[in-house]
C-alpha cells in the first residue's frame, strides 16, 4: 500500500466530517438566502435585490448542501476502509489459514492430557 493510499486510509473521517461541515455550512447559506424575504418584503428595492441575490445563489448553495451530505453519507468511515482493503489480504493469506486447524489439533491434545483415566478407557472401547 502507497504512503498516500495509508494517509488517505487514516484521514477517512476527518475527511467525512470536512463534508458534514460544508453541508451545515450550505445548508445555512441557503436558509439564511430564505429568511432574507421576510425583512425585505416591506422595502421594494430591498426586495429586489434579495430576490436577485436568491435566485443567483439559492440552487447552488441547495445543490452543494445536498452533494456534501451524501458524500458525507457514503464515504466510508477509517475502520470501515480499513476492512475493506486490509482484510481481504489478511484472510487469503495461507499462514492465517492454517491457524484453525493448529488450534484445533492443539485443542484437542489439551483435552485428552486433561480427560481423566476413566474416561479415556471408555472412549478407547466406544471407538472399537
Amino acid at each position: 500500500m502507497s504512503t498516500i493510499a495509508l494517509y488517505v486510509l487514516l484521514k477517512m473521517d476527518a475527511i467525512g466530517c470536512v463534508f458534514g461541515a460544508f453541508a451545515f455550512l450550505f445548508g445555512m447559506f441557503a436558509f439564511g438566502i430564505a429568511v432574507a424575504h421576510i425583512p425585505a418584503q416591506d422595502n421594494p428595492e430591498l426586495w429586489i435585490k434579495v430576490r436577485r441575490f436568491a435566485r443567483c445563489h439559492w440552487p447552488w448553495s441547495i445543490t452543494l448542501s445536498i452533494l456534501c451530505a451524501i458524500a458525507n453519507a457514503l464515504l466510508p468511515s477509517t475502520k470501515e476502509m480499513a476492512v475493506l482493503l486490509i482484510a481481504p489480504r489478511i484472510i487469503n493469506n495461507a499462514q492465517v489459514q492454517e491457524l484453525p486447524q493448529r488450534v484445533l489439533t492443539l485443542a484437542t491434545e489439551w483435552m485428552e492430557e486433561l480427560r481423566p483415566a476413566k474416561l479415556k478407557d471408555e472412549v478407547k472401547h466406544e471407538e472399537k
